[in-house]
């Protein structure tokens, strides 16, 4: 992080909001905020698995809702899959 980075950059990001990295990759979903690390909890797809993990909030860009499915998105509301 930045040493002058401001602290509430990561509440920027509503939980919901579609986000993907600056440098490319996959379509992600904004589920949690981490301020005091100035981060962000994230749940995206890989292959048919459901994928979380956190980022800082400096490195993802906004990406339009409506390119998610609704299945995607149901999905995502069901939480973590179970076997």
């Amino acid at each position: 992080m930045k040493k002058n980075a401001p602290l509430w950059r990561a509440v920027m990001f509503e939980i919901g909001s579609i986000v993907k990295l600056k440098s490319g990759g996959p379509k992600m979903t904004i589920t949690g905020h981490l301020s005091a690390e100035n981060s962000v909890s994230c749940t995206w797809f890989s292959s048919d698995k459901i994928v979380r993990d956190q980022f800082p909030a400096e490195s993802l860009i906004l990406v339009e809702l409506k390119e998610l499915t609704n299945e995607q998105l149901e999905a995502i509301a069901r939480g973590p899959l179970t076997q």
